[in-house]
């Protein structure tokens, strides 16, 4: 069941209570929480990614980003070059973290990723039925300084853009090799995979408009 939350950006301390609250509100829902098992291996050309899509060996792809008020992620369309040894996911990782075109930004596009991340290591986990992203970037707030909404948004376009690709199934975020992810109820950070179910529980997240506690001002939702 999607749950709401409109607490991000109240003082520090009522911040981090609403946001353990909201993760485990998240726990509550189903939303992600198994750890995975086996070895991490390093992203290569998967079995069918090695034929071009067409003759100049590209590619048409769907990456994520954001709506002008950055209340939903939007998916705008991305030829990809194939190189040698590269996965599609890593491809379509390189073009998130671009951002925007100067035209798509004039028409109101734009991105929670910071213009200054970069991709450390991108790496897929082999499953029988689906694999697992680690992404690692830098250039991002860490996950102790970063607040919840800033956290769906990048979580959401990462995951909704790699998802699909390189028969991936969910993505685990991190940022100079340390866990990004939401709070439990002690107050660490979670290392969850993000798929489509734990997306489905990222609905109308807001923060308190600026003066007030409770009233909703900068809201998310990440999926329709």
């Amino acid at each position: 069941m999607p749950i709401r939350v409109n607490v991000i950006g109240l003082p520090s301390q009522k911040a981090r209570l609403c946001a353990l609250l909201f993760a485990a509100a998240l726990l509550v829902t189903g939303c992600g929480g198994a750890e995975t098992s086996g070895a991490e291996h390093q992203e290569s050309a998967t079995p069918g990614e090695g034929s071009p899509a067409n003759e100049n060996g590209s590619l048409r792809t769907t990456v994520y980003f954001m709506t002008q008020d950055r209340s939903a992620p939007l998916g705008v369309r991305r030829t990809l070059t194939r190189r040698p040894h590269v996965t599609t996911a890593r491809l379509a990782l390189e073009k998130l973290i671009v951002g925007p075109t100067a035209a798509e930004r004039r028409r109101g596009l734009t991105t929670a990723i910071p213009a200054e991340t970069k991709i450390r290591s991108l790496t897929i986990e082999l499953r029988a039925r689906g694999s697992q992203a680690f992404a690692d970037l830098s250039g991002l707030p860490s996950a102790e300084e970063s607040n919840a909404l800033l956290k769906v948004r990048v979580m959401t376009q990462v995951a909704r853009t790699l998802i699909g690709l390189s028969d991936i199934e969910g993505v685990r975020l991190r940022v100079d090799g340390r866990a990004w992810g939401l709070w439990d109820l002690e107050g660490n950070i979670r290392d969850d995979p993000i798929d489509y179910d734990r997306l489905r529980g990222f609905f109308h997240i807001c923060a308190a408009k600026p003066g007030t506690e409770a009233v909703p001002g900068d809201c998310f939702t990440a999926l329709p």
